[in-house]
């Protein structure tokens, strides 16, 4: 059977969660492919003119130097313009700096997994904990947006989440017709921890449905 590893990351390095760290749990599963949450169209600025860089590039380029390892970007290329992001991230920043209840909680959950990664790294981007955090989180911005009554705001947030679950289904449609036309032991997929409460559901479905059987694995504490 193939074993796919889920890593839950991020694409900045806080602390004990670096590249470093990164570099050794991929070393310790020596994987013979890499599935990466990274639009196809990027792949060479990352890995070939290495003008674009991230936590987990990095980690990767230090990997593939003396493994002779496929990598496979499954991300989605239809990438969202800028616009797009800041919009989103405005809303963020008008919850963290709202005074109401809603600003309080996010504040201090944001701050609480901001320490959590610093101190713990992947140890805490693959815990039940950040993944309650990240459901936290989700429930306040709801919230935050009824209480705003901003439509642009929700037509924004609810284009994020239209995004989001397309990218999940198009990199797990990718790996799925990857594994179907190769055959390997072992692979690791680095996705964003944010995603990892989806991506759970997601495979638990596959495994039951997909003729191919795929032994995804979370190192979930």
């Amino acid at each position: 059977m193939t074993n796919i590893s889920i890593i839950g990351t991020r694409h900045e390095s806080l602390g004990y969660c670096n590249s470093e760290e990164l570099y050794s749990i991929i070393k310790a599963i020596n994987p013979e492919v890499i599935f990466e949450e990274l639009p196809p169209s990027l792949f060479d600025e990352y890995y070939k003119h290495k003008i674009r860089r991230n936590l987990e590039t990095e980690a990767i380029n230090k990997f593939i130097i003396n493994h002779n390892t496929i990598q496979v970007p499954v991300d989605s290329d239809d990438v969202p313009s800028d616009s797009f992001f800041e919009k989103y991230l405005s809303i963020l920043k008008e919850i963290e700096g709202s005074a109401t209840q809603n600003g309080f909680h996010y504040r201090n959950f944001i701050d609480a997994q901001q320490t959590h990664i610093r101190n713990l790294g992947f140890t805490y981007l693959n815990s039940r904990h950040n993944i309650q955090t990240y459901i936290e989180l989700t429930k306040i911005i709801e919230d935050s947006l009824n209480i705003f009554n901003n439509e642009d705001y929700k037509e924004a947030y609810k284009s994020w989440c239209i995004i989001n679950e397309e990218r999940e289904n198009i990199m797990l449609k990718n790996i799925c017709q990857f594994c179907e036309n190769n055959t390997f032991e072992n692979a690791v997929f680095t996705i964003g921890s944010g995603h990892l409460d989806s991506i759970i559901k997601k495979t638990t479905r596959l495994h039951e449905s997909k003729s191919i059987k795929l032994n995804w694995k979370f190192s979930i504490s």
